[in-house]
């Protein structure tokens, strides 16, 4: 796993380098610009000339560096000032330095028709304008200056992170976009989230001295690496019954469907047994379609609504429950979720329809609020569930995410084009992927697995998040062989897990 950290926490950690520690404001600058300087003529061997785009800020003192250093690496390097009544302390100073060494400077207000001819005639733009701590929207001059950025031929390295980016949710009215971002000392959460892996680029990290060991600061969460997937648990000494039994109930007429990539997901997932809890009239259906998993249908009253007694007892032996994918939000659903919501000494996984049901009764809700739940909803489904609304959640994910049943032990999977799994006081996020998942039947798909490494029993974040890493493994390595358009929920199923081999 990767440590992430918000705006706070890194400013916190700068602060503290500088005051607890001791070291200079300006040698933390000047080893971001010389580790970024080395990062440049590696990913660029062949670069000649080398603009680069200054605010007034530390990140526009950072650019400074880097031009220092690349000069004395033999590139020209043109410096683009963006005016400004004020500038940082350290910008100051760089620039003093920079100008005592005769360095080649444009200020944007003065030399305009220069500076448009810089961004066309050069190698590599390097957008040091506005550093992570940038709040609000870019205006004036310094969208000019983006425009300018926009229409150019020539790649752009972002210093931090893409000037005008949130760094803590990775939302922007108009930000820099990004061949490349070099992260100074810490990733933030608004790399990976929303409008983050779009323009962001191919993303790394430089080390600036702020010695975070040392420092011991817990991170705000952390990201998920194909290393942290736990799939050597099982034995050649064993036999179907000890990867235990999940029941899966869904199934309405017209989207039986997501139950069949829920159960056949579950299946490859390693689950011993699959058992699919069907409505009366839909025992053909399942008998032509179902062959490693079990079909049974469900005991009804007179009035055609599920038998409680009766359906306790079927799933008296179930490992783990898997309700939702395609459920439906008739009576006949209900019944099956109250019964669902019963069993709390088992996992019991809610998904889709059973996520809707959840949200139009708080009181089954709250019965569920303990840790043995595990809800995937998508962020529609979340909003609903929480009382939201979306532009809430996209404005800032995690705060909303952390603030939903705060007291709840029960894991949650919010699932987007990124991922974020809160597990009691733990959050994880995800960016394996890509938009093939971007289709009916990827969510079934994905809870099939949760239920069915819950079922083999896994702790709850585990099947979570062993799950969500191998959804968005298996997309990245089908995009390999076809278009990510080509890719579909069945195409999933049936390349789940060869990444691993």
């Amino acid at each position: 796993m990767i440590p992430i950290y918000s705006l706070k926490q890194t400013k916190d950690a700068d602060t503290h380098a500088i005051k607890g520690f001791g070291i200079p404001s300006m040698s933390l600058m000047e080893n971001a610009g010389l580790a970024i300087a080395k990062r440049i003529l590696t990913l660029y061997p062949e670069i000649k000339h080398c603009t680069i785009a200054c605010g007034p800020g530390n990140n526009g003192g950072d650019g400074l560096v880097i031009a220092r250093w690349l000069v004395d690496m033999d590139v020209d390097v043109t410096i683009i000032l963006l005016p400004h009544p004020r500038l940082s302390t350290e910008m100051k100073a760089q620039l003093q330095i920079c100008r005592e060494l005769d360095l080649y400077i444009l200020d944007f207000d003065e030399d305009s028709l220069i500076v448009d001819d810089a961004f066309y005639e050069t190698d590599l733009i390097v957008d040091a304008l506005f550093g992570s701590g940038f709040k609000g929207e870019i205006s004036g001059a310094a969208a000019e200056l983006l425009t300018m950025i926009e229409d150019s031929p020539a790649p752009v390295l972002s210093v931090d992170i893409p000037s005008g980016l949130d760094a803590d949710t990775g939302n922007s009215s108009k930000c820099v976009k990004a061949d490349h971002t070099i992260a100074l000392e810490t990733l933030k959460p608004g790399y990976f989230m929303n409008l983050g892996p779009v323009v962001c680029g191919q993303l790394s990290v430089a080390p600036v001295g702020l010695h975070l060991k040392t420092q011991a600061m817990a991170p705000l969460l952390h990201k998920l690496e194909e290393s942290d997937l736990m799939l050597d648990y099982r034995t050649r000494a064993s036999h179907k019954g000890v990867w235990g039994k999940l029941m899966i109930i869904g199934a309405c007429d017209g989207f039986t469907g997501a139950t069949f990539m829920a159960t056949a997901s579950a299946l490859k997932a390693g689950a011993g047994y699959v058992f699919v809890l069907h409505r009366s009239n839909q025992g053909s259906l399942f008998a032509g379609r179902l062959t490693e998993a079990i079909y049974q249908k469900v005991p009804e009253t007179k009035q055609q609504l599920p038998d409680t007694r009766k359906v306790k007892q079927m799933l008296k032996e179930a490992t783990a429950i898997l309700i939702g994918p395609g459920l439906g939000q008739d009576e006949w659903s209900l019944k099956m979720l109250e019964i669902a919501v019963q069993h709390k000494d088992i996992p019991v996984i809610y998904d889709g329809d059973a996520l809707n049901l959840l949200a139009k009764h708080p009181k089954l809700l709250q019965e569920t609020a303990h840790g043995m739940s595990i809800y995937t909803p998508h962020h529609g489904e979340f909003c609903r569930l929480a009382k939201v609304d979306k532009s809430t959640l996209q404005s800032d994910p995690i705060a909303t995410l952390k603030a939903w049943m705060p007291k709840s032990d029960a894991c949650i999977l919010l699932k987007s084009h990124y991922s974020l799994i809160r597990c009691g006081e733990e959050l994880y996020l995800n960016s394996f992927g890509n938009d093939g998942l971007a289709k009916a039947g990827s969510g079934d798909v994905l809870a099939g697995m949760v239920a069915s490494f819950a079922a083999q029993g896994l702790p709850l974040e585990v099947a979570a998040t062993n799950a969500s890493i191998i959804l968005g493994l298996t997309a990245e390595k089908m995009a390999q062989s076809m278009a990510t358009q080509a890719i579909t929920a069945s195409g999933i199923i049936d390349n789940l897990l060869k990444h691993n081999r």
